[in-house]
């Protein structure tokens, strides 16, 4: 994974210097969903249903407004595979398929607002809850999987980053904050 940009960080909590530019932290819940068929050869493995929930001390808001929140599930390891090919290849007509590439690796969702941000406790942290669900298609699996593609399945041992979760949020001001999360399969997430 590159390098992370100045609103970009890993896990849940935003970096004490980026408060101001990122002032809601990103916590979610990720429920495995069985695919709409359990045919051995449904095109789709299953769906995850991501709840995300966007905190901050109402201090630290100074009016910064969430406009919209997306996610993006990277298969890390197909990315590697395509990007290792590429560079193999190594010519003008394969180099301008490297673009094309990252459909086959990453699904991307925009998350829709669940209800009107509340003052949770009364404490002063204010929640903006967002939902949404990755339908992951069986090839998109391939490549970074081995026996284990449908939900609810045995979570397997073995590279920890082997899929990424990036959950943006826009604010009304235009700035984009990203939070990054890693698991070892593409239906079991924690925060961490």
């Amino acid at each position: 994974m590159a390098s992370l940009g100045p609103n970009q960080w890993k896990g849940s909590h935003t970096p004490s210097k980026n408060t101001s530019n990122c002032p809601y932290n990103v916590e979610f819940t990720a429920k495995p969903i069985p695919s709409a068929s359990l045919h051995p050869h449904s095109i789709e493995a299953g769906r995850v249903q991501l709840d995300v929930f966007l905190t901050g001390s109402s201090t630290s808001l100074d009016n910064k407004k969430v406009k919209d929140v997306n996610a993006t599930m990277v298969n890390q390891i197909k990315q590697q595979i395509l990007t290792n090919k590429l560079e193999e290849d190594n010519n003008d007509a394969i180099q301008g398929k490297q673009n094309n590439n990252n459909s086959n690796t990453s699904i991307t969702i925009k998350l829709q607002l669940q209800d009107k941000p509340s003052n949770i406790n009364n404490n002063n942290n204010n929640t903006n809850h967002w939902v949404g669900e990755f339908i992951v298609p069986s090839t998109w699996l391939e490549g970074g999987t081995e026996t284990f593609q449908r939900s609810g399945s045995y979570t397997p041992s073995g590279d920890q980053t082997a899929f990424s979760l990036q959950i943006s949020y826009k604010l009304t001001d235009g700035k984009i904050c990203t939070a990054l999360f890693n698991s070892a399969d593409a239906f079991h997430w924690s925060v961490t």
